[in-house]
């Protein structure tokens, strides 16, 4: 006996019964009529899960400065557990408020420094994985020390180191070696100038005292 399925594909049979039992076993490998899956295909749901990378925080300036500290305040991010301070670009501490003073730095001295806002730990992003959670850091301020101002008279400024010899000897016949007067240290170097300018730059200083006494040399 011969059957021919839908497929056209012959089957023989060498008895009735037993393509019978043929057929059967056919029919039930696919009782439900299922075809086989489709090519698989991938796809990445919205992320709507908390912590997400927060945007960079805004409106960075500088509040106040000292000899020694710079203290910066910024608008506040949503949904973050604080703030990350860079000056020029090296991580120089963190904030869980809007201000940061960054203090132990140099009298008289330039710094550049940017924020970033930190969300709770958060491992994935459709672009990139960030564990820190952490933002693009905001515009950049720039902020400088105070100088530090000490007033003495030129010799002893000269004693303690802060004009050489040679110094010395041209500023002491303009300002006399023995009147105070007030230099200001910026960085590493001490001028006349509280703007830090050149120690050249123009008269030094005098003390309310020295002037009142008139004493010169």
């Amino acid at each position: 006996m011969r059957f021919v399925p839908a497929t056209r594909r012959a089957w023989r049979c060498g008895a009735l019964a037993s393509c019978i039992s043929a057929l059967a076993g056919i029919a039930s490998a696919n009782a439900a009529g299922e075809s086989a899956q489709s090519i698989a295909v991938t796809a990445t749901t919205p992320d709507n899960r908390s912590g997400a990378i927060p945007a960079p925080p805004t409106g960075l300036t500088v509040s106040s400065t000292t000899t020694s500290s710079v203290t910066l305040t910024w608008n506040a991010s949503t949904g973050v557990t604080g703030y990350d301070v860079y000056r020029s670009g090296t991580k120089v501490g963190s904030s869980d408020s809007t201000s940061y003073t960054d203090d132990g730095l140099s009298p008289g001295t330039a710094y550049t420094y940017a924020v970033t806002a930190v969300s709770t730990p958060y491992t994935y992003t459709p672009t990139a994985a960030n564990s820190s959670g952490e933002s693009a850091q905001s515009q950049t301020v720039k902020a400088a020390t105070q100088p530090e101002a000490v007033t003495a008279p030129l010799t002893q400024h000269y004693v303690e180191g802060r004009v050489t010899l040679p110094q010395f000897r041209r500023l002491g016949p303009e300002y006399g070696r023995y009147r105070l007067v007030t230099l200001y240290l910026c960085g590493s170097t001490w001028t006349t100038s509280s703007t830090c300018g050149s120690l050249y730059g123009g008269r030094a200083q005098w003390s309310t005292d020295a002037m009142r006494s008139g004493r010169q040399d």
